[in-house]
């Protein structure tokens, strides 16, 4: 019992750190030395070693050296940056050996732990923002876009930048990164984790994305919850009473902030999606513009170079007249980056990865439009966190939690 304890507390700790190192303010603005980023990766790889060994899964070798082969191509025909390839390899090593050590069960309880405790931060730090604002007259960190910050590392405060001041950051780079990652853990959480999720748990994956006011996150959300309530076989029928609930809680959020999601006045929810659409001119930047041209323009970029991509320089200087370098749909990305291969290989493995829910191609479809929807509007071409998920797609071999085809190093060292 010690033992398992003792487990559940790594694979927390090693989650934590993989999460915070994929997504936190602090690591994606370069608010810490490089060298110390460095080294939380190699304290991981080495919590991961000392923990579970030195295993590799030959399901995740070829998919993985493939993978680092063909970004080693594109970056060497581009012109690329050699060392940002090299700490790219660094982290998706780390991430495969992590697969290959734990089993998505151990991951997902893991990963629905951290979620839900950062979540429980973001809202009490939310919360302090609205009632005690002075709070966060301290700490101030600017990024590159001359943004200013509050930074208090797991939780980060917009000080300088009017309605988008009153959203949730959580301790990501941006409030819709943060619900991405909240909107993935209520899937894990509801499939694979909680035999009977509480009302309450429920209610806090909807108020974090909700007070985010991330258009993605509310809108996934709400599919995520339709999903839920509409299938038959994939949860309880208990389980499924909490997201009937759920759903309707959602929904009166939408009626009662209406008119704050909808305002066309200022870069709202909703409001910019108004403004693009009433527009003639879709040459005015926006952030609705930006979202539809990182896919209109990265498809054709793709088109005009299938076979090795454009590189992630390459292809910011490519689109930047559409999308000042926030090319964000990231399955788009994965092709217009790396070129056709690199893609295939990663959404073959989203696509392997839905077999964990279900044997039913309906129910798959469903998680992959899911999977799309959350990254659509962020860029994670780089994110270890979603490596993880393809990995895993690769790993698994009609079973949930098995790992297959195992050879241990560590005791042959």
């Amino acid at each position: 019992m010690r033992l398992k304890s003792s487990k559940n507390i790594y694979d927390t700790i090693i989650v934590f750190m993989l999460l915070f190192l994929s997504v936190s303010f602090v690591v994606t603005n370069d608010l810490i030395p490089s060298v110390i980023t460095i080294g939380l990766w190699i304290c991981t790889l080495f919590a991961i070693i000392a923990f579970g060994g030195l295993h590799l899964n030959l399901n995740l070798v070829i998919p993985t050296i493939l993978l680092l082969l063909l970004m080693l191509f594109t970056t060497l025909i581009k012109g690329e940056n050699f060392e940002a390839y090299i700490k790219i390899v660094f982290s998706v090593v780390v991430v495969s050996l992590y697969v290959s050590n734990t089993n998505f069960e151990h991951f997902s309880i893991a990963y629905v732990k951290v979620m839900k405790f950062l979540s429980i931060v973001s809202l009490i730090g939310y919360g302090l923002h609205l009632v005690i604002p002075s709070i966060y007259n301290r700490f101030y960190v600017q990024n590159t876009s001359g943004n200013i910050y509050s930074n208090y590392v797991l939780y980060i405060q917009w000080v300088s930048a009017g309605q988008n001041a009153f959203r949730n950051f959580g301790f990501a780079w941006e409030p819709g990164a943060f619900s991405t990652f909240v909107c993935l853990a209520m899937l894990f959480d509801v499939l694979f984790v909680s035999k009977q999720m509480k009302l309450r748990t429920i209610i806090l994956y909807i108020l974090t994305v909700f007070t985010t006011f991330s258009t993605t996150g509310i809108i996934m959300l709400l599919y995520l919850c339709i999903f839920f309530a509409a299938t038959k076989k994939i949860i309880n029928s208990r389980m499924k009473k909490s997201i009937v609930l759920a759903l309707i809680f959602i929904i009166m959020l939408l009626i009662a902030f209406s008119s704050v999601l909808l305002d066309s006045n200022t870069n709202s929810a909703f409001g910019k999606i108004i403004n693009f659409l009433n527009k003639g001119d879709r040459n005015d930047l926006s952030s609705a513009s930006v979202r539809y041209f990182s896919v209109t323009k990265v498809f054709s970029a793709f088109l005009r170079s299938p076979l090795y991509g454009w590189g992630y320089n390459g292809l910011i200087e490519l689109t930047w007249e559409f999308t000042r370098g926030m090319n964000t749909c990231t399955f788009i990305n994965w092709f217009a980056v790396y070129g056709m291969m690199f893609g295939f290989i990663m959404l073959a493995g989203i696509i392997r990865f839905t077999r964990l829910i279900s044997s039913k191609m309906i129910y798959r479809s469903i998680i992959v439009v899911f999977l799309f929807g959350i990254t659509l509007t962020e860029n994670y071409i780089h994110c270890p966190i979603i490596f993880i998920l393809v990995l895993y797609g690769y790993l698994i071999n009609r079973s949930k939690f098995k790992n297959h085809n195992e050879y241990s190093v560590y005791n042959q060292l």
